[in-house]
């Protein structure tokens, strides 16, 4: 087994977690990071139209539009 790997089981442990837990936190912390840039960047285009924000992990892909 690589050290890497060994590293990441030894951190997942100490943080009492398991990596199902971790790749769920990692996707909702990717989708806030994708949202926070459309809204400060302005992205969202005008008429309605929408842009994609992120998919889910259920498979779910959500869209903003402006209102």
């Amino acid at each position: 087994m690589s050290e890497s790997i060994k590293s990441s089981l030894g951190w997942l442990q100490s943080a009492h977690v398991n990596k199902a837990e971790v790749d769920r936190a990692y996707e909702l912390l990717e989708f806030c990071d994708a949202l926070s840039l459309i809204i400060c960047q302005e992205i969202v285009p005008p008429e309605g139209r929408r842009v994609e924000i992120g998919c889910g992990s259920s498979g779910t892909t959500y869209l903003q539009k402006q209102m």
